[in-house]
């Protein structure tokens, strides 16, 4: 029987509900708390909301259990129902509630009605959830809904294939089909219901990747029917850094799989296998799980009690569980840290794995069926799960860290690359027996009791359970950034690595005799160390290109995986990376840009991008501007304007045929400009004027840093990009914009032109693109450029031009910008932190002249005088006159920060995934360090 907006439902339920308009209204009421706006709230404030688990037969003992609760602080509330009514026997619920309601393990609410529930919903502040496990949840749904109820739990595979082996998968799938259609015609109708998605109801020894897989296969079916809440659930394993990766892996396999139509929330469920039976133990495994929740970015936890060991909670163990959870949860635990590249590490193959499962079935015709085929071939697989619609032949097991492996996978389509990572994992000391299955799942179940027992006297610990108790493990203050001791101080090594470093290597950029290089000895993140254990924060991303940090586990990861499956391939040949960063990097170039010629660097970028230029054009002359650098080869040093240029013309190394101009530099403006609008059009005067006396038709492009850097992180005024592309485009020349150092996240952007939606004709890049971890550069391709070569060869190349392993370090560092939001990150830490902390040390120290800059692109100009802006330095000085910045340079060393400089100028140009503390913490050594500067004013 079809009724309540369409839902087919059983006839008696169907005949007791009100009208879909008294639903509706009573939904839309303004009055009534809904769990979408706690989401919300909790998301924005960073400390998750805490639900308890509560449902008991009685109503009237249902109604009390809620009152006793709420006292206790919770967020949410659920109503857990029973299993008759789960599995729709509303007969037999009926007949319990007449006869003893306390035989009923959960609240039957479509026996109760609807009317019963709008009591229970009305009864407390806070809104309800419901909670239940059932393969078919529409009648369920259909009163809960009635009764005001703003969040329904469950989903297709994850409340069938556990314990609902009699009803089939593609059955139930259908079923959920029905409540989220209903769902996306709430949103439409301004009613937004949670739907929260359980992913796999054993819980007990999953595999992270298996819970997340059958998720993200529901939440792609509920967005296609139009909800908009999803919360997406994972059932806490006990290892923190694998549950707090599989929690951020949430929302980057969310917005890889589902988009950006649904909001998405990831909820913790605190641990769900055998509880430890001491009070004190069971309450240091909830405080765990409150703060796995809060470290690993969960919006919601579900907690637990400290009776779990006994059968179902009263209501006091249950408020006490969820303001322990609470606790955890808080920010009263905000110095807890964990080892953040391990984590990273973990969620990058966790989101591997994921998508390893579920993409095969993502790319078939009908969702549903391809499911339901999936889990019959064993492609798709639950532990402890078989029925006659699914094998269930993965064998999970816990390494010795207590992370949740796969002992064996089944017949899931796992790359070589992850049985090798898993294989590696689960390796058995020499002599030692696998697990069986049975032996497996029997370890687990004495998990957290056997570790129970080893710290309690007269125990003793199960053998195949880890030494190191998670939960001790979690509640130490590990530091976010790796520490020094990650390499044990070696001092003699560090002396050794220096001596062969000045007898055999030769340096660039430098006069070889006055080399005094910092022997490194590790790098991770943000910071680096030397073989003395001194730390640096890597303020200078080494030079300017390391936007993704040090050993980005990812990256690393790729370039491994990489390296085992092919080191070399000629560029004659197809490459699977290298064709897919080609089409990445072509995807974040302005449209109509769409070829990529990959090259070893920068200044190769810059060389052929030039040579491309004078044959498309015919043209043999370049323009660029004074205050610029393009690399150290023959054309790119010609093109540079700074003074690096001068050593090697009077070598004879560079080559000819450029022009050189000034571009805007309001603060020592050439144009005797007051404002950005007066530099700006004299500036473009200005470059009109050399080209009409360079001649137009002898000059093949214009060659411009989008914001200029090392020669002074000079942001171009509005108007001046486009000015520039409207005199190119009436002269016929190509606009080459330098990206090399301002791309791949930079500025906050993908590339520094997209902030000023300008289309150049070729695009150079290099750096960031894959942070430098394998050289790698390029020439982005415009298509007018690419038709001068379709049918004419082009005189070049490179050997290790789109080298496997640079490529793939590309496409990992691309997808991990994407997905950890690294340009987001910079743009936000230059707006909210570094631009404003700058600006207030200008005002604390005389020496600033100006700080300029944005994303984490930033330059602080050093000056004697305030009024008359004489630089600290003077330009292209050398030796003593350098000494008074040499003297702020060393003092950030000193304090463990280390700066990129040149002439009167500090530049801030930290990894684009620095922290804002990070960030803080290097504008506080540099704030220090300006004291030096401020002694030669005036």
């Amino acid at each position: 029987m079809a009724d309540l907006n369409g839902l087919e439902l059983a006839p008696e339920v169907a005949a007791g509900l009100p009208g879909w308009t008294d639903v509706l209204a009573h939904l839309r009421d303004p009055r009534r708390p809904r769990v979408v706006d706690v989401l919300r709230a909790a998301d924005a404030t960073g400390r998750p909301a805490v639900q308890p688990r509560c449902g008991v037969g009685g109503h009237r003992e249902m109604l009390a259990l809620l009152s006793e609760l709420e006292p206790a602080g919770p967020d949410i509330l659920s109503v857990t129902i029973d299993s008759h009514t789960r599995l729709r026997n509303y007969d037999t619920a009926h007949e319990l509630i007449r006869a003893d309601p306390a035989d009923l393990n959960g609240y039957p609410l479509v026996s109760h009605g609807w009317r019963r529930g709008r009591e229970l919903a009305g009864s407390v502040r806070v809104p309800l959830e419901v909670r239940h496990g059932s393969p078919d949840g529409r009648d369920l749904f259909a009163v809960s809904l009635a009764a005001g109820i703003t969040s329904f739990e469950g989903g297709g595979i994850g409340y069938n294939l556990p314990y609902s082996k009699d009803v089939p998968l593609a059955r139930s799938m259908r079923a959920w089909q029905q409540v989220d259609a209903l769902c996306g015609t709430l949103a439409a109708s301004g009613v937004v219901i949670d739907r929260e998605l359980f992913g796999t109801l054993t819980a007990v020894l999953v595999p992270p990747s298996v819970s997340l897989a059958m998720t993200m296969l529901e939440g792609v079916a509920a967005v296609r029917e139009g909800v908009r809440c999803l919360s997406i659930a994972y059932p806490q394993g006990g290892e923190p850094h694998q549950d707090i990766a599989a929690l951020r892996a949430v929302r980057t396999l969310a917005r890889r799989y589902l988009g950006t139509a649904a909001e998405v929330y990831p909820v913790l469920h605190e641990f769900m296998g055998v509880f430890p039976a001491t009070p004190e133990f069971a309450g240091l495994l909830i405080l765990h799980g409150g703060l796995t929740a809060r470290l690993g970015g969960a919006t919601k936890v579900i907690s637990k009690t400290v009776q779990e060991a006994y059968g179902i909670p009263d209501a006091a163990a249950n408020a006490s569980g969820l303001r322990t959870a609470a606790l955890g949860a808080s920010h009263l635990f905000d110095f807890v840290r964990v080892d953040e590249d391990r984590v990273a590490e973990e969620q990058h193959w966790i989101e591997r794995e994921v998508a390893e499962i579920i993409e095969p079935v993502l790319a078939g015709a009908d969702l549903f069926d391809g499911i339901d085929a999936a889990f019959r071939a064993g492609r798709l697989d639950i532990p402890f799960s078989a029925s006659v619609h699914a094998r269930s032949e993965v064998i999970p097991r816990r390494d010795r860290s207590g992370a949740i492996r796969y002992g064996h996978s089944g017949g899931l389509p796992f790359s070589a690359a992850v049985l090798r990572r898993q294989a590696a994992l689960l390796r058995e000391p020499d002599g030692a027996r696998p697990l069986t299955r049975i032996e497996a799942a029997t370890a687990d179940i004495h998990y957290f009791t056997d570790q129970e027992n080893a710290v309690l006297p007269g125990r003793s610990r199960h053998p195949s359970v880890p030494p190191t108790a998670p939960i001790e493990v979690l509640m130490t203050d590990t530091p976010t950034a790796p520490q020094p001791s990650a390499t044990a101080p070696d001092p003699e090594k560090g002396a050794r690595v220096v001596a062969d470093d000045r007898a055999h290597l030769f340096h660039s950029w430098a006069a070889q005799g006055s080399v005094r290089p910092i022997p490194v000895a590790g790098a991770a993140g943000r910071y680096f160390w030397d073989y003395s254990g001194k730390r640096y924060l890597d303020f200078s991303s080494q030079f300017i290109n390391l936007n993704i940090g040090h050993a980005h586990p990812r990256v690393v990861a790729a370039i491994k995986e990489q390296a085992d499956e092919i080191c070399m391939i000629a560029s004659i040949f197809a490459n699977d990376k290298r064709g897919e960063a080609a089409r990445l990097i072509a995807g974040l170039a302005p449209e109509g840009l769409d070829r990529v010629f990959f090259t070893n660097g920068g200044a190769e970028a810059n060389e052929h991008a030039v040579r491309m230029a004078r044959m498309r054009t015919g043209r043999p002359k370049v323009l660029s501007a004074y205050r610029s650098y393009h690399g150290g080869t023959s054309t790119a040093i010609s093109l540079t304007g700074d003074p690096r240029r001068w050593a090697n013309e009077q070598s004879g190394s560079a080559s000819g045929n450029v022009a050189h101009f000034f571009g805007p530099y309001l603060y020592r403006s050439h144009f005797h400009a007051t404002t950005e609008a007066e530099e700006c059009a004299r500036a473009l005067a200005h470059l009109e004027q050399v080209i009409a006396f360079e001649g137009p038709a002898t000059i093949a492009a214009i060659v411009l840093e989008t914001v200029v850097g090392t020669a002074g992180v000079l942001v171009p005024p509005p108007g001046y990009l486009q000015g520039v592309r409207e005199l190119c485009d009436r002269h016929g020349i190509l606009y080459i914009a330098d990206e090399v150092m301002s791309g791949f996240g930079r500025t906050g952007a993908w590339f520094a032109v997209d902030h000023w939606d300008v289309t150049p004709d070729l695009i150079t890049f290099a750096k960031g693109v894959n942070s430098g971890y394998v050289p790698l550069g390029g020439v982005i391709i415009s298509d007018a450029v690419y038709e001068a070569f379709r049918d004419v060869t082009y005189p070049g190349g490179l050997t290790y031009s789109g080298h496997p392993l640079a490529c793939a370090a590309a496409v990992a560092t691309i997808t991990a910008m994407r997905e950890e939001g690294v340009n987001e990150n910079a743009a936000r830490v230059g707006r909210d932190v570094i631009g404003p902390g700058l600006r207030a040390i200008a005002q604390r120290h005389p020496s600033v002249g100006e700080v300029r800059g944005l994303g984490v692109f930033w330059a602080v100009e050093l000056v004697r005088d305030p009024e008359t802006r004489e630089m600290l330095v003077p330009y292209a000085a050398g030796g003593e006159l350098t000494r008074p910045v040499d003297e702020v340079v060393a003092a950030c060393k000193e304090g463990g920060m280390w700066p990129v400089y040149n002439y009167n100028r500090i530049h801030v140009v930290p990894p684009c995934n620095i922290t804002d503390e990070e960030a803080r913490e290097g504008l506080a050594v540099l704030d220090e360090a300006l004291h030096a500067a401020d002694k030669y004013v005036g």
